[in-house]
């Protein structure tokens, strides 16, 4: 399945201990901070309608506060949609169109998922309020709602008094970005230095991509360093983008022996390692290179 993230601003309030928000702001250096209506309309109009968009990106979606007209124009248009939200900045005008949106079109929203503070005080901008008690309130009320927060405990900060039940959160250095000491002793899964061919497990084409307010388009979720950028919906097709250069080199890289930082996936939990001992492929090329290794 193909899937485009909508990055609706560069620079998310909630600064979470396991998003590195310090790396995304060091590589985005385009003046354009905040996705327009603009943008995100030719941005559409470049998409076939088997790509879902998916609020989520490197932000909270609802920081910038045009994303309700974001969603309303990716349901007119027919768009499969999911929503990866922390019901930020959703104030009760919001949450009342927001509402009236997922009910109209409640078979076009594949999955809504919240996430909620924690006890451990990962999501650090979090602040109680009643716009967000009145937004929590209301989606508690609809169906199909998931629940996450962001630590290995899955215990809701006390100031929500509430009975679900979240879901428990991978915890993880998304792809080597993430500075550990921000998390403090949480325990997390260090990143692998993969040597062998590696693939995606979540997108095996890299085909689930991260889109940014200036119109580019970055590998996917974990790349906040913004190391491959594949192109720009702006300027090009969509197809141009799945079947650039970018796309092809990563490619290359990571069908090749040995580790390189020149790819993100080598890096990646979420990657797959093709290794001599469970693929023929690869034990034929280390025979080839390296055949003292398997002991030939």
């Amino acid at each position: 399945m193909k899937t485009l993230e909508i990055t609706t601003q560069i620079g998310c309030p909630l600064m979470c201990t396991f998003c590195p928000q310090d790396k995304l702001r060091q590589a985005y250096t385009d003046p354009i901070k905040k996705m327009s209506v603009e943008t995100f309309a030719t941005v559409l109009s470049k998409l076939p309608k088997d790509v879902r968009i998916v609020f989520a990106g490197y932000t909270e979606p609802w920081a910038n506060d045009l994303c309700n007209d974001f969603l309303e124009l990716s349901l007119q248009q027919g768009f499969d949609v999911s929503i990866y939200t922390t019901l930020y900045n959703i104030t009760p005008a919001r949450c009342d169109q927001l509402i009236v949106l997922l009910k109209q079109y409640k078979l076009q929203i594949k999955e809504f998922w919240v996430h909620l503070p924690d006890q451990n005080k990962n999501m650090v901008g979090f602040r109680y309020s009643k716009d967000f008690e009145y937004a929590l309130d209301c989606v508690s009320r609809l169906k199909n709602v998931n629940y996450m927060t962001m630590d290995s405990e899955s215990k809701m900060d006390p100031t929500i008094q509430t009975n679900i039940v979240p879901q428990s959160w991978y915890l993880h250095t998304r792809a080597n970005n993430l500075t550990i000491k921000n998390i403090k002793q949480q325990p997390v899964n260090s990143p692998p230095r993969y040597e062998f061919i590696v693939e995606c497990t979540r997108n095996k084409d890299y085909h689930s991509n991260i889109l940014l307010p200036n119109g580019d388009v970055i590998l996917c979720c974990m790349d906040y360093g913004l190391k491959h950028t594949l192109g720009n919906l702006l300027t090009q097709s969509y197809d141009e983008i799945l079947h650039g250069r970018e796309l092809k080199r990563l490619t290359e890289l990571n069908n090749q022996i040995g580790f390189s930082e020149e790819t993100l996936c080598k890096s990646c939990n979420d990657a797959y390692c093709h290794t001599p001992w469970n693929n023929k492929k690869v034990w034929d090329i280390v025979a080839k290179i390296d055949p003292d290794s398997l002991g030939l």
